[in-house]
Parts: C-alpha cells; structure tokens; sequence
C-alpha cells in the first residue's frame, strides 16, 4: 500500500514484510508506508520521522467472522407458509439457495395437517430445529398462537326466575341459577315436589326400614327401622352404631315383625365396645317375647337409653305365652294362663335386669345376694336359700345377664316329671327343686311352690321359713 496524498494505492507483488513500500522509488512530499512485522500492521511517513503507528491485532480480523457464527441457527423470519400442502417447508430458507437452516420460521396463513398428524391453522408458526430437517417431526418446532373469539349465543341464553326446562341446548344465566336454586330449597322445606308424602319420607329415610336377618347384625347409621324377617334359628346380637355417630335424640327401633323371637331364640341389643345402655357400660337389651319391639335414643356421645314403650291396659286382659311389659300403667287385673302352652317358658313376671353370680342352667332355683347378682340356692345354708328367690330361664355365666322368672310365675319344662298338687322345697342339693322337704340338721325348710301339672310349677315362694336343728 502507499498513500499518494488524497488515497491509498495497492503496489502488487511489492509488498514485504518487514520494509516499507514506495511507487517506483520516487520520493513523494507526503507519502506514506503500510508494512507488516508479521504480528501488527505499521503506518509510517516518507521521512521515517512522526511516525504514526496503528497497531491492528491480526485477532480482532476474526471479530466479525465470530459474531456472525453467533447468530447461526437464530430465529430467521421466512414469512408466511401453505400448510394446506401438508408438509413442512422444503423451501424459502435462509440457506443458499434456499436450503432450511435451524432457525427459520414461517407463520401458517393457510391451515394443514403435517407430519405426522400435526395439526396446525392459521396464525400458527413452524421453526426448524436442525438444518435440512425435511419432513421430520422431531426436527421442527410448532407453535399453537390461533387464540379466537366466539361469541356469547344469547339466543340459547336462559334468563328469568321460573325452574330450569328440560332442554339440551339452552344454559342459564347466574340469576336463573339462583332463582332455580331457591326455589328447589323452598320445596325441599315442605316436599311440595314430590307426588307423595310417602315418598318423600322415603327419599329422606324417615321411614327406611332394614331386615337384619337370621344373622348377627352391625345396625348402620342410616337404619331407622330394623326388622326380623327372617327366622331365627339361633339367637342373634344386632349392635348398635356409636352413639357419637349420630345427633342427639337419633331414634332406632329394633322390632321382631316375623315373631320369630323366642325364649331360646333371643335378640340381643348390644353396643358399641365401651358405649353405654341405660348408664350401663357395654350393657345389652334382649328381647324374648314374640313381636316385642324396642326403641333406641342417642345422647349424641355416648350412651343410647331404650324405651320399651308403655302399656295402658284396661281390666280383665287375658295374656297367654310370653308378655314383655315396661312402665305398665292402668293396671287392673291380668289373667295368667296357668298351663303354659310353650315348653320351658313362663308366663308371669321376670326379669333380666340383673347378672349371674356364678355359673347357672336354666330352671335351676337361685337366690338374689348383696352384690345384686343371682347365685344357686342350697337349704344347706340359711344365706343361701332365705332371701329372694327365682328360677333361671336361661343358661349363663358369671358376670352375664340372665332371665329369672320371679314369684307369682308359671313355669312350664317338659324335662321335669312332677307328682301334681305336692309343695316344692329347696334342695340341698346346688340349684335344685324337691318336692321332699329337708330335713338334715341346720337345713333350711322353705315352700317355694307348686306342682300344677307333670311338667309345670307355679313358682310363689313362702316369706317365712324354718331352720332344722
């Protein structure tokens, strides 16, 4: 290069590395040199003196060439695309001659489904990933920007306060909804929807009635009514849900429709393991008599209380077989069948209210002790065959309740053999009737009752008794 004062001129196949470069040898007034020392170019004048260097690290000659591979494979704007074609671009880039490079983009004017099963409208954008992606999936990048805007159908619109119609193709608006709302909550008030009162009650469970079968029974919060409408062939337990379980004053009644219900064949009402029954911890309610029924009422915690419902009877009522009465009111007289048509059955008062003592078999003659429990009565011993007597209608042990028949009962036991008309004895023998009187010393002699027939007693123990010296 040389300056000629105005420009720079190039002197081919003059230039050295290392030296200065002068047109033709010839001195020029203002003249200057561009020589390179293999490491930075050198400006300098004719003269040698003021020297001026630029020095042009030969480095920053890259500078361009790397910023322009920093934009490779940027978005490229390529324009609007046919997508109808069903394929992606395979023209247009930025490439020479139009080969695709990674980053071209084009927006989808016209809407299409491409490779494989891609669908895109317009307003979309495709963006190749790698360069020559072709018509591969994974080598493109598609864009969903179509957002659209259809109007409210004002014509399908329901408005208005009356109910919702039965149709498929109106909606309504937030003050239909309301207004539908209210007035379904208004007619939930007082059922007026419903064709029936009946049905109401049922669609509420007011009335829902559950047979609990011939099988022990977990009665559910839902049950109102629970019934015997199978036979039962062994006695049953139904128990009750918690009594926290439902609100306080929750009712269930527990009824033996079938009058399946039997001495033998009891239905014992049970709770919940540490609940109570009438204040009694893990207490039950058994029902014996055919056709009785009990109801149940929650304190909403923990204890449920049953009432057996009342009796107002009126006089000269005739009972035969097994009665159950609670809290009897307007007593005037009862008739009792004297011959018990139902073997080992009473027909006279009893009671389940207290537990065994000790292990007892039904029929056996038991005496009421001061821990308020039944143990086996001996005329051996004054404490055990003075106080009140009774006669065991069922088999327990200790610590369980069971059914003593009290004086004033008819009793009948196919099992026993009696002389009819003789006076009845304590034993001395544990738990056992005589129709001998004791008579060994210190022995007890108590009348206890009557035979009435070969295989029934008329159970009336005597207040008073004698003591054998």
């Amino acid at each position: 290069w040389i300056w000629t004062g105005t420009t720079w001129d190039v002197v081919p196949a003059a230039f050295v590395v290392g030296h200065e470069i002068k047109e033709g040898g010839t001195p020029l007034t203002q003249r200057s040199a561009l020589n390179f020392d293999g490491d930075d170019f050198n400006l300098t004048d004719d003269a040698g003196s003021d020297e001026t260097d630029i020095a042009i690290n030969s480095l920053k000659w890259a500078t361009r060439t790397y910023a322009e591979g920093l934009v490779v494979g940027l978005w490229d704007d390529r324009g609007n695309y046919d997508a109808s074609v069903n394929a992606y671009p395979s023209t247009g880039g930025s490439g020479t001659a139009g080969a695709i490079l990674k980053g071209d983009i084009w927006t989808v004017s016209v809407g299409g489904t491409l490779p494989t099963g891609v669908v895109v409208v317009a307003g979309d954008t495709v963006r190749a990933l790698v360069d020559t992606p072709g018509n591969t999936q994974s080598n493109w990048a598609v864009a969903e920007n179509n957002i659209g805007y259809v109007a409210e159908n004002q014509a399908n619109k329901a408005t208005g306060t009356g109910a919702f119609a039965d149709s498929d193709t109106t909606y309504p608006s937030e003050k239909k909804v309301k207004a539908n709302n209210d007035l379904k909550a208004d007619k939930a008030n007082n059922l007026s929807d419903l064709a029936s009162a009946a049905t109401a009650r049922q669609n509420l469970q007011l009335d829902k009635i559950t047979n609990g079968g011939n099988t022990n029974y977990n009665i559910l919060v839902t049950d109102k009514v629970v019934y015997t409408g199978t036979a039962f062939t062994a006695p049953r337990t139904w128990t009750l849900p918690s009594a926290a379980s439902v609100n306080a004053g929750y009712e269930i009644i527990v009824a033996d429709f079938l009058g399946t219900v039997t001495n033998t064949n009891t239905l014992t009402i049970a709770v919940q393991s540490g609940q109570k029954l009438n204040v009694t911890t893990n207490g039950t309610e058994v029902i014996r008599t055919a056709g009785s029924w009990r109801r149940l009422i929650s304190n909403g915690v923990d204890t449920w209380t049953v009432d057996a419902g009342i009796a107002r009877l009126g006089a000269n009522q005739t009972f035969t077989g097994n009665n159950t009465f609670s809290g009897v009111t307007d007593l005037s007289r009862i008739n009792l069948n004297g011959l018990p048509s139902i073997n080992e059955s009473v027909n006279g008062q009893s009671t389940d209210t207290f537990l065994a003592g000790e292990s007892i078999t039904k029929f056996q003659i038991v005496y009421f002790k001061n821990d308020s429990r039944w143990w086996l009565a001996d005329s051996d011993f004054e404490a055990l065959s003075s106080g009140m007597l009774g006669i065991a209608m069922e088999t327990k042990t200790a610590g369980q309740s069971v059914v003593v028949a009290l004086p004033g009962s008819f009793i009948r036991n196919d099992a026993w053999n009696w002389s009819v008309g003789k006076k009845l004895f304590i034993s001395n023998t544990l738990g056992a009737l005589t129709e001998t009187a004791p008579i060994g010393t210190n022995d007890v002699v108590r009348i206890v009752g009557y035979t009435v027939h070969a295989d029934m007693i008329y159970f009336n123990p005597s207040g008073s008794y004698v003591v054998l010296a």
